[in-house]
Order: C-alpha cells, then structure tokens, then sequence
C-alpha cells in the first residue's frame, strides 16, 4: 500500500487475526452471539480439568457463538459453533482456545477473554496464501485502520511494515 513516505506492507492474515479479535472482544463485552447450528452436533469427551475450564468459560463461549452444553461430566456436545467456523471444525477450535488458555496460565476471567478472541481469531483469519480481490484488500486495510492498534496483534506480532522511498531506492542500487 503506498504511504506518504514510503511503501507500506500489511500481512493480511494477522491484519485480519487483529480485525476479528477486536470484533470477538467486542462481541463478548455485549454479550451478541452470531452461531451456525450444526446438522451434525460434534461430542467431545475432556480431562476433568478441561471440563471444569470449559464449565468455567462457557458464557464467553456462548457469547462468541459456541452452543456447547454437558452430556456427561467430561462430555460434551457441541451444537453450534461461532458463523466464522463455517468451514472449520467446532470441536478444533475449542480445543485450541482450551489449549491456549492452558499454556497462557490465566485464570481469570477478564484475561483469558482475550486469549480466547485471540485463538478463535486465528483460527478463523484468512489463510496465508489466499489471494483477496481490490475490494477485498480495500476493505481489509480500511478496517484495520480503524482499530485501536492496527500495527500489531494481540501477542504482539508486527502486521505492518514500512519500506522508506529511500530504503527502497538502496535495493536497486
């Protein structure tokens, strides 16, 4: 993307990661669940600590479109997954946000909404590889500029970078 003093690059999958982790902090703040009902309801079966963190999370998971209810005290069954899942696997996303949650070490709740947004989102984004249309990149750039912090995702990884005109000219040189 050209800038006044250079050339900007944007990485589109972690533009998009920052994008809908802003969107799925927003969404559980207000509580506005957007979920795809399965034809096929997918059953997980969990460690005791898995299940007790799940039992623990499953509000912000509802609020971010999980329907996932308790058949069993380490079982569950999930019914509906957030509508950015279309294509993916419900059963592969909870279980990365569990892991995430896991390895993070938080344990309350204000922070592991944040590691929550932030597993889903990228499980979600826009793959590495796939190519967005004008409009697509258009509207891509527009809404990551408008976030609070565009530059940078949740666990700090750069998802802009600039090349000077200067910069630029030395590697013709």
């Amino acid at each position: 993307m050209p800038a006044e003093e250079g050339l900007c690059l944007i990485d589109q999958h972690l533009a998009h990661v920052n994008i809908l982790y802003y969107n799925f902090m927003q969404r559980m703040e207000q509580q506005a669940a957007c979920s795809q009902q399965l034809l096929f309801p997918d059953t997980i079966d969990l460690s005791k600590d898995d299940a007790v963190l799940l039992g623990e999370m499953q509000s912000d998971l509802r609020s971010l479109g999980f329907d996932v209810e308790a058949i069993g005290p380490e079982s569950f069954i999930i019914n509906g997954v957030p509508a950015e899942l279309t294509n993916q696997n419900g059963v592969r996303a909870l279980m990365d946000i569990l892991s995430e949650i896991k390895s993070s070490g938080v344990n309350s709740k204000q922070h592991w909404r944040g590691r929550i947004s932030s597993a889903l989102a990228a499980d979600v984004a826009i793959p590495y590889g796939r190519t967005l249309n004008t409009d697509e990149m258009k509207d891509l750039v527009e809404r990551l500029v408008a976030l609070p912090v565009p530059a940078l995702t949740p666990r700090g990884e750069h998802v802009m970078a600039m090349l000077t005109f200067k910069e630029i000219e030395m590697l013709f040189k």
